[in-house]
């Protein structure tokens, strides 16, 4: 009887102390909320998210989208053989021109063959709309600021052109023509503008050169993005050329990086995409949300890996 009891005791007081199933997972859905809003707080404190609705990320709508592919980057590129000064006027970012080509397209030597490289962003956001495409009365802001790094408090778009600027010479060493749609951060060029750069060029490719930030800082790799093939912007064919183009480029980087595959996704919403009548691919290089990459991402040893990589694969899809 005594034994009976005690177990009865030891029951009850476990019966207390126990919480329902229900209960429980409404506990933990909370913490996992409080998680996520503690990096979100984060990132606005860091300074991590300055152009938070606009961003031009994998996973962030900066024209892109994330794991999924509505929900990856956004944008920040356009392209000619001019760009922007403060004062708004325009300048040649790189004389001589002349119209290139498509893959191939007979040419024999690299001198014949016009590269475009835009450094996405730049210094102050210009958030007035413009459409997503020809005809298209969806929209979005022009252009922003970028991310910037966890550990080195780079900004996005000053570690960008620095990165374009040694792929720029990385081409003109190997007798390649360069155009860039921007030299310096004090600009005011839209994703649009920066496509229409490269088309009125000739440029054979166009290449965006981006970074990308995650609220998980564990998250990190290379991404690259390119149209859709259902693309209802693009004239038929391109989108296939923008994908051979980025799974050459991928190749490459993760050949001469080591860095980790994130995958290659396609966008329909990218202005920079929509308004492109040649070959065109957005690079992430790496997550400045990841404390180790974006160090990385900073040094001189590492970037010559990334611009290798670049270079090695758009130089196999032109030949």
């Amino acid at each position: 009887m005594g034994k009976s009891n005690n177990l009865k005791s030891n029951n009850l007081r476990r019966s207390k102390h126990s919480k329902p199933p229900a209960l429980r997972r409404l506990v933990a859905r909370c913490l996992l909320l409080l998680l996520v809003l503690f990096f979100v707080a984060a990132g606005y404190i860091t300074g991590l998210l300055p152009d938070f609705f606009v961003f031009e990320n994998i996973f962030y709508d900066k024209e892109v989208s994330s794991v999924t592919e509505k929900n990856n980057l956004q944008d920040a590129g356009d392209a000619t053989g001019k760009s922007l000064t403060a004062e708004g006027k325009t300048q040649a970012v790189e004389e001589d021109v002349s119209v290139g080509g498509s893959k191939g397209n007979g040419k024999e030597t690299n001198e014949s063959y016009l590269v475009c490289i835009d450094p996405g962003h730049q210094a102050e956001a210009n958030h007035s709309p413009e459409p997503i495409g020809p005809g298209s009365t969806q929209t979005k802001p022009s252009v922003s600021r970028g991310t910037r790094g966890v550990s080195t408090g780079v900004y996005e778009y000053e570690l960008v052109l620095e990165v374009s600027l040694k792929l720029k010479e990385r081409f003109q060493e190997n007798g390649y023509r360069v155009i860039m749609t921007r030299e310096t951060h004090e600009v005011d060029i839209s994703n649009k503008e920066r496509a229409i750069m490269a088309n009125e060029a000739g440029a054979d490719v166009h290449l965006r050169i981006h970074a990308d930030y995650y609220p998980d800082p564990s998250v990190q790799g290379i991404s690259v993005l390119y149209p859709g093939l259902d693309n209802a912007y693009l004239e038929k064919g391109l989108a296939k050329e923008s994908l051979d183009l980025g799974e050459l480029v991928m190749e490459e980087m993760l050949f001469s990086t080591g860095a980790k595959k994130r995958g290659l996704f396609p966008r329909n919403d990218i202005t920079g995409f929509n308004w492109s009548e040649v070959p065109v691919i957005l690079v992430e290089l790496g997550f400045m949300s990841h404390p180790r990459e974006d160090e990385k991402m900073s040094r001189e040893d590492y970037q010559d890996k990334l611009i290798t990589g670049i270079f090695k694969g758009v130089e196999s899809y032109l030949k």
